[in-house]
């Protein structure tokens, strides 16, 4: 995939006030994420009975669920208001990606995993497709502000994005500002969209708590991967592509 490229040069005055206000935001999180450490491990030790609501972000407005599936007591049952999601209500299979923008891991995931094999179980309606950051460092966090921005297409967003990953895979942060501006400026992204977004406290939150609420339950690398609330691995992974392709085939009959 070839990378964007926009037409026209970002207003530095604008990205330079929009870099202070955000690095406030994202150092604060931080700061908060790194506090909450031991006080996620005690509450994991103490909240293991099998319930799927967060303990730390149960009574956040912007967290509210819309939908519960599973029930097998795996944690990754829920869905949330701001969740990003693929595919049909009634898929019998809901797969949840833990990924971080900046991991190559991930872009690989997305460039195999996801359009060899979820995306079109996605488009025959067998899977419901959920992605969730687990940041790893600030540029994940701006990147996830900018894909979730109201009115940029996610799915458009997330192919251009880890198709540029290199691109805005820097420690200077102005240069970030200015290079997610221009890869999603196809989408409709602007300079004064991009302000609005990278400061949206509500979305902010949502971000940071499901990042906490995977670190809480034992997440550590990215791509980690859910699959009907349980953490996949190759087995899994082998399997589900096993029941995706016998759905096919029974569909094409």
């Amino acid at each position: 995939m070839s990378e964007n490229q926009s037409s026209g040069s970002p207003n530095l005055g604008l990205i330079a006030i929009a870099a202070v206000v955000a690095i406030v935001v994202v150092v604060g999180g931080f700061f908060v994420l790194s506090s909450q450490n031991e006080d996620r491990q005690a509450s994991s030790a103490s909240n293991d009975s099998g319930t799927d609501e967060p303990t730390n972000v149960a009574a956040v407005d912007h967290l509210t669920k819309t939908e519960m599936f599973g029930g097998d007591g795996g944690f990754g049952t829920g869905i949330y208001a701001l969740d990003k999601v693929e595919g049909q209500a009634d898929a019998p299979f809901t797969i949840i990606e833990y990924l971080s923008w900046t991991c190559p891991a991930c872009r690989a995931f997305h460039a195999i995993d996801y359009k060899q094999t979820i995306k079109p179980a996605i488009e025959a309606g067998h899977v419901k497709f959920i992605s969730r950051e687990f940041l790893r460092n600030p540029v994940d966090f701006r990147v996830a502000m900018a894909a979730r921005c109201d009115g940029i297409d996610f799915v458009q967003a997330a192919d251009a994005l880890f198709g540029n990953q290199s691109a805005y895979s820097t420690s200077d942060m102005a240069a970030v500002d200015m290079t997610l501006i221009s890869i999603l400026s196809p989408f409709g992204m602007t300079q004064e969209k991009y302000v609005g977004c990278i400061t949206d406290e509500n979305l902010g939150g949502f971000v940071k708590a499901m990042s906490d609420e995977g670190a809480r339950r034992g997440i550590n690398s990215t791509p980690t991967v859910l699959i009907n609330g349980r953490r996949a691995g190759n087995a899994e992974w082998d399997d589900l592509a096993a029941q995706l392709q016998e759905l096919a085939e029974q569909a094409s009959n």
